[in-house]
């Protein structure tokens, strides 16, 4: 095993020592020689001396074998030290605070199989569900993950934490010298990192079992020369600057203690490990003699002697004591759980309240004996024994039960209407030992106390910039919601509860900001979202109605939910939501006024450290760390090398928007107010109301800025640019009206550091000469660029020389229309100018090939219509042109049907030819379907013969043949209904039946069949109306033919009918529903609209939509293919949806 492999796997060994599981044992007994794994320090002025231990995150029995100095020195200093404090690791682990542990999703790098492990995991040995916060850690992930070796005869922990325990038993200060925090983003800062926690090595076990015997040892060179011999532990970059914050942090220790410190021994070793950083700073470190004569054993854990937390917890009303400081976390919403986890013995202490209001008999023997089971049911756990007790007056029960790895015992109790559950485990039977029994006798309940209005708290929310009375100090309960499209930024819910127990009522606040990349678009329908989230679980009493709060505009609505009377309240201010909700637990009935809704006002915002951010040429002052917004590839626009990022005010929820971006070398402007004034018209929105547009200037350049009221989003709106020569650059800010005039949104745009380009670009000069010559590069990258640039440059006038010249040389790419000289006739269309007419002649003329000729000859009429005539008999006279783009050829006459009504008998001819023809027969085809029909009829039918003189050989070369689209099938079809050409039409449209490739043709040649009356296959036909996709034009054919009553009824029937004009709507917007299912019908008058639920799948996930379909006159049955029809909705399908299609139906009405 590589030194790198087995320094990141020792590193990683140390991880796994704080997250409570064991690793390995052996029984194993030894007299070191040479042990030097304890150090003294001394001088520098220290007056008494403090010492270095060199640990292993190891629980093998083998490497407990203390020499007696060890405990003797711990005993003779008044702190004990650790890498990273134990009660930091357990807040890490549980608290869901605002600050992670590392600051990045790690989450992300996992499959889902490796996700679902973790989370089966977790549950296995914490006996509750872990969300994403949670397991957001690589300290969790690494413990879960790392592989069990552990033997019976184990010790208790690792050494580290067994050291700890017996500091805690001398009742010595504790200490850590990392912040948890820094540590995993050292250890973890690289993916890899993360990704090699699931790696499955079989060769551990043997490194570990050889790492164990050295270090059992206890001679540091030993250690030291046995991980020299990989890749040099001491270069290793991560454990270089970790032994430098640890020797800073001990040195900091020794102004105030004398301390006995605990590092793992790879810290100790090298040129740069802790004792070479310590004797360069000139202190004495010196080996201190060993012996073995078992005094560390007279040394042991005892929780009896150690000073235990006392915790009080004034929302639930009970207190307890727990061994150290507990972390706090919200389960399964109101839930709260307290713990702490040991890790000197791997035990578990755990206090889980929840209010639940009046529960009838919850004390009764039969309702905690069914709770019992239910508890121990969740937890996987084996009831060893069962009884009742009496606490503080109330029955509750204890059980003591296990599961594979653990013992668990528990109190369940229900007292001052709230569910108690208080529990030790561990990996031992010995819970009824003093820690198990202090632990559970010292939990006590209380009953609430009674809070007048008077005696209201108030709770000043800096953060969330308001304030609001209430009853007693919330309890925060932090909530992330995925983001999908930026998963590094979730959606942050800011939620607090307070509940006054007395009174049976809870206060709900929360606030939120929209995620990084993210803003308030719609005022209106953000506040729809708020009787949107209540319908359909409860009735609404009243609202939603208007209301403001210090200038900002909310609603108000009151509802019953599950029995329970609820008002809800929320305002919008700048980016940024608000919503406060009052509950009666008692029931349904409004509870009396109190000021928590009067109470509630917005509070000034208070300033949040900025962060410098640079972008190219410009530093500006963030208020957080930005969001880089993906780009898109912009090849196609003057505007390139886009750099966009957006951060948010968490103080404010305003949002904060910086742009970067280079204009194309081939990008060119008329002025630069002109330029300025397309920008700012691309930037401003439609709701936008102008406040003020004004010239300013950014270093010498000279710059326009915007402000406006964004009236759809309710917020404030600024906005700079800037060019500077090649460079464009953009600032904007989303916010309410106050942040919009604070000192940090003023900062943002004002107190900026910029240096000027020195680029020579013009951007208001004639770039077609540059992209000329660049279209004759023979670099691949050059000639894409100046290709791309044809999408945007738009030429003029003066330029026409410049082309014309172009036009004359040869491309490598002339053998498609859409090549560059393609490109540029397409260009000489939109100038139509008088002098390209007569140099697109010569160029037809001229020798060139077919694909660029026919590019011209469909250009010359299209950019002068008098030259149809010239068009036409160039088209006639030329031999068939070699060409793929036979549309484009013949698309001047498929926009002049007229002209053709004129001249059909000349272009009969062109029928000869394949690629003509199937062109000719298309534009017959929209001349029998045109309004206008009526003027070429006689004229088709006159010359019918020629026109479908191959109807057959074509079928019949087409099936040998099929091509990708039979463009010339559905032109016969449609010419041999129109003019009734029977028997022509039998026998074509029994060949088409022959063909496998699409069902679609199939239709059509049976809708033609019904046209004509002609015999019709019933099974065929009996498919094509079962299937919703091929109905409609069967039935339509039916209707043309004054034949429908022949479709089944169960077909005809006007909510049937409705399903099917409702599928064809879908399809034909590209939704392609799963399933259009019948919800009901609503009736207007003598108009008649039918309902329905559309089922389509987005990404994997099926969502359903409203749809209708309409108006029937119930009074027939008549279906009237030209004025009924079907329509979706945007909205998903609501609980009401009598009233969502209602509004549906309204807002279509209106709309036509």
């Amino acid at each position: 095993m590589k030194f790198l492999s087995l320094n990141r796997f020792l590193l990683k060994i140390y991880m796994f020592s704080f997250l409570l599981f064991a690793f390995l044992s052996k029984s194993y007994a030894q007299q070191p020689t040479k042990y030097s794994l304890l150090w003294e320090i001394s001088g520098n002025g220290l007056k008494k001396p403090s010492y270095l231990f060199g640990s292993m995150h190891l629980k093998d029995k083998r490497i407990f074998n203390f020499s007696d100095s060890v405990m003797k020195a711990m005993d003779a200093t008044s702190a004990f030290v650790m890498e990273v404090h134990p009660d930091s690791v357990n807040k890490s682990y549980f608290n869901e605070s605002k600050e992670k542990v590392v600051k990045r999703d790690v989450l992300k790098l996992l499959s889902s199989a490796q996700i679902d492990t973790l989370m089966k995991r977790f549950n296995d040995r914490n006996g509750f569900e872990a969300d994403s916060v949670t397991l957001n850690n690589p300290i969790l992930i690494s413990a879960l993950m790392k592989p069990d070796y552990s033997k019976p005869d184990d010790m208790p922990s690792f050494v580290d934490a067994y050291l700890y325990g017996i500091a805690r038993t001398l009742k010595k200060k504790i200490f850590g010298l990392e912040k948890i925090e820094d540590q995993m983003e050292l250890l973890y800062e690289n993916d890899e990192d993360i990704l090699a926690l699931f790696d499955d090595n079989e060769q551990q076990k043997e490194y570990v079992e050889e790492m164990i015997s050295v270090y059992a040892r206890g001679n540091i060179n030993e250690i030291y020369d046995f991980l020299k011999d990989g890749e040099g532990l001491e270069d290793t970059d991560n454990l270089i600057a970790r032994n430098v914050v640890m020797t800073n942090g001990m040195k900091e220790l020794f102004k105030t203690e004398t301390v006995f410190t605990v590092v793992g021994a790879a810290h100790l070793l090298g040129d740069k490990g802790i004792i070479a950083l310590l004797k360069k700073d000139g202190y004495k470190v010196r080996p201190v003699t060993s012996t073995f004569t078992g005094v560390a054993k007279n040394y042991q854990i005892d929780y009896a002697k150690m000073d235990w937390y006392h915790h009080k917890d004034p929302t639930y009303n009970y207190n307890i004591d727990f061994p150290s400081l507990p972390a706090r976390k919200f389960q399964k919403g109101t839930s709260a759980v307290t713990v702490y986890s040991d890790i000197s013995t791997e035990t578990i202490f755990t206090t889980t309240a929840s209010f639940t209001g009046p529960v009838t008999e919850a004390n009764g023997e039969r309702y905690l004996d069914t709770v019992a089971k239910t508890y121990a049911e969740s937890e996987g756990m084996e009831i060893i024994s069962q009884k009742k007790i009496v606490k503080d007056g109330v029955a509750a029960l204890e059980l003591v039960a296990k599961t594979k790895s653990k013992y668990v015992r528990t109190i369940i109790q229900y007292n001052n209407s709230q569910f108690f559950t208080v529990s030790v485990e561990g990996p031992k039977n010995n819970l009824h030992d003093y820690f198990g029994n202090h632990f559970l006798d010292s939990f006590h309940s209380t009953k609430p106390i009674a809070v007048s209005t008077d005696n209201w708290i108030t709770h000043k929310n800096e953060a969330g910039a308001f304030s609001i009375k209430l009853p007693l100090k919330p309890e925060e309960l932090k909530k992330e919601v995925a983001n999908p499209n930026f998963p590094d930024y979730p959606y942050q819910i800011n939620m607090y509860l307070a509940t006054d127990q007395v009174r049976l009522i809870n206060y709900i606040f929360r606030y939120n900001d929209f995620p990084t990349g993210l803003y308030l678009a719609n005022l209106p329908t953000v506040f729809e979202s708020l009787t949107k989230q209540f319908e359909g679980k409860g009735e609404i009493v009243s609202g939603p109605t208007k209301i403001f709060k210090d200038g900002y505009e909310g609603r108000a609505v009151e509802m019953v939910m599950q029995g329970y009377h609820m008002e809800a309240q929320m305002f919008v201010r700048g980016n940024r939501t608000y919503m406060l909700l009052k509950q009666n637990l008692n029931g349904d009935q409004k509870t009396a006024e109190d000021p928590f809704f009067s109470s509630f006002k917005f509070e000034n915002y208070v300033s949040s450290p900025t962060i410098p951010f640079t972008v190219g040429n410009l530093k500006v002052q963030m208020p957080s760390k930005p969001l880089t917004m993906p780009s898109e590839d912009e090849n196609d626009n003057e505007i390139q090398d886009t750099k966009l990022y957006y951060a948010v005010n968490n103080n404010t929820g305003g949002v904060y928007g910086l742009q970067s971006a280079k204009f194309s070398k081939y990008a060119r402007y008329k002025s630069l107010d002109t330029l300025y004034k397309t920008l700012l018209d691309g930037l401003k929105g439609e709701t936008d109301t102008l406040n003020k547009t004004e010239d300013i200037v950014v270093g010498n350049i000279k710059a326009k800025q915007y402000t406006a009221k964004d009236t759809l989003a309710g917020t404030e709106k600024k906005l700079r640019i800037w060019i500077d020569k090649d460079q464009f650059y953009y600032q904007i800010t989303l916010t309410s009206k106050e942040e919009i005039a604070e000192k940090q949104s003023i900062d943002f745009f004002n107190n900026i550091s910029y240096t000027p380009h020195t680029a020579t670009t013009n951007l208001f000069s004639s770039k077609a000469d540059l992209i000329m010559a660049d279209l004759k590069s023979k670099d691949t990258a050059t000639f894409k660029a100046a290709f791309k640039a044809l999408n945007y440059y738009s030429f003029e006038k003066d330029e026409l020389p410049t082309i014309y010249k172009a036009l004359k040389l040869t491309y490598a790419d002339d053998t498609t229309g859409y090549g560059v000289r393609g490109r540029l006739i397409g260009k000489l269309k939109d100038l139509k100018n008088e002098t390209t007419i007569p140099f697109l002649k010569e160029l037809y003329q001229a020798k060139n090939p077919d694909v660029i000729r026919a590019k011209i000859l469909s250009a010359i009429p299209d950019i002068d219509s008098t030259n149809y005539d010239w068009y036409l008999k160039k088209l006639i006279d030329t031999p068939p042109l070699a060409t793929k783009d036979y549309w484009n050829l013949f698309r001047p006459l498929s926009d002049s049907l007229s002209f053709v009504g004129k001249h059909l008998t000349e272009l009969i001819p062109l029928m000869n030819n394949e690629g003509y023809r199937t062109q000719i027969l298309n534009i017959v085809s929209q001349m029998l379907s045109d309004d206008d029909k009526a003027l070429y009829f006689d004229l088709i039918n006159t010359n019918r013969e020629k026109i479908v003189a191959k109807a057959i050989s074509d079928i019949d070369e087409y099936i040998t043949k099929p091509n990708d689209y039979p463009s010339n099938v559905y032109s016969y079809l449609n010419i041999l209904t129109k003019l009734e050409l029977k028997p022509l039409a039998d026998e074509f449209t029994k060949k088409v039946f022959k063909l496998d490739s699409s069902v679609y043709i199939h239709t059509t040649a049976l809708a033609t069949r019904i046209k004509l009356n002609l015999p019709l296959d019933q099974k065929m036909l009996s498919t094509q109306l079962d299937s919703l996709s091929t109905r409609y034009e069967i039935m339509r054919a039916y209707n043309t033919a004054g034949r429908l009553k022949e479709v089944p009824l169960k077909y005809r029937k006007h909510d049937e009918f409705g399903k099917l004009l409702v599928y064809n709507y879908s399809n034909e917007e590209d939704y392609y529903p799963q399933e259009v299912k019948l919800l009901g019908k609503i009736t207007e008058g003598d108009k008649t609209y039918y309902a329905y639920e559309v089922s389509l799948d987005e990404d994997g996930e099926v969502k359903k939509y409203l749809a209708f379909a309409g108006a029937f006159n119930d009074k027939t049955e008549t279906l009237d293919f030209e004025k009924l029809f079907g329509f979706m909705g945007d909205d998903e399908l609501e609980d009401d949806w009598e009233t969502q299609v209602k509004a549906l139906i309204e807002t279509y009405n209106a709309e036509q």
